[in-house]
């Protein structure tokens, strides 16, 4: 019987291009997302089923987990994927948008997880993969919101690979490194119009020059990050975290094999 895997923010990027390796290893795959109109290119593949998901919504996650185990019969592991990064000077940002970084990438996280528990332990296994980043393990400039959402689910991820083990049920992080964004325009969007933008702009020009010089030659690719996934899924083992993305190895290097003095002066180097 092939195994099945439900993917929340599976309309782009890393979720859709998991959902399309996934379809094409055999396994059932339910790929959730917040407008099911957005799953164009998803649609046509026969072992993918679609489903409505918002994970601020507890009512359209049980909804999602019922339909799902309706079809398919089981769910062996959950990708909780959806997020997304809030960029931007910390004094610039609203409370609604430190407040909305939050509820998506943290609690949206943590409803999700709470609601497939049931399920799972009613199997007697499986296993949840979180995607969190390279921003989980370490902080850059102008993406405090990010950076303390992605601590937050790798502190969140860990104890439960601990406390669910009692009950034969994996937990695994997925570390990206960055991907190709609209950095620019929503950084700018989010700060240029606070009444201190002109006692940041030279950290934010310095800051968006690393961004351009960095980004094209580095970024990490979707279809890269899903082979990882699909190696966590089916690899047996109990490891817990797994880096996906040449940028950002010599980043966690340094900070695992440091001293903190020799990691903080390699990164104010590079953000200085």
């Amino acid at each position: 019987m092939p195994k099945s895997i439900l993917i929340t923010g599976a309309s782009s990027g890393i979720g859709k291009a998991t959902a399309l390796f996934f379809a094409e290893k055999g396994w059932n795959v339910i790929a959730t997302m917040r407008n099911i109109r957005d799953a164009e290119d998803l649609a046509p593949v026969k072992n993918i089923l679609i489903l409505p998901l918002d994970v601020t919504e507890m009512e359209s996650i049980e909804n999602a987990f019922t339909i799902g185990t309706e079809k398919f019969g089981k769910i062996d592991v959950l990708l909780n994927n959806a997020g997304y990064a809030q960029y931007g000077i910390f004094e610039s940002l609203s409370d609604k948008q430190i407040r909305n970084q939050f509820e998506v990438n943290v609690f949206g996280t943590i409803n999700v997880t709470k609601s497939v528990l049931p399920i799972f332990r009613t199997q007697g296994e499986g296993m949840i993969i979180n995607v969190t980043s390279g921003s989980g393990r370490f902080s850059v400039p102008l993406m405090s919101l990010y950076n303390a959402s992605k601590f937050a689910l790798e502190g969140f991820s860990e104890s439960l690979a601990y406390e669910l083990a009692s009950q034969n049920i994996t937990v695994k992080i997925i570390e990206p490194g960055s991907t190709a964004s609209n950095f620019h325009h929503t950084l700018e969007e989010s700060t240029v119009s606070h009444s201190a933008y002109n006692d940041y702009i030279q950290h934010l020009n310095s800051r968006m020059d690393i961004v351009r010089k960095n980004t094209s030659a580095s970024s990490s690719v979707p279809d890269d990050i899903a082979a990882t996934i699909f190696e966590a899924a089916t690899d047996g083992t109990q490891t817990l975290r797994y880096v996906s993305g040449k940028d950002i190895q010599p980043i966690i290097d340094m900070r695992t094999s440091s001293s903190e003095e020799e990691y903080m002066r390699f990164m104010r180097n590079i953000f200085s």
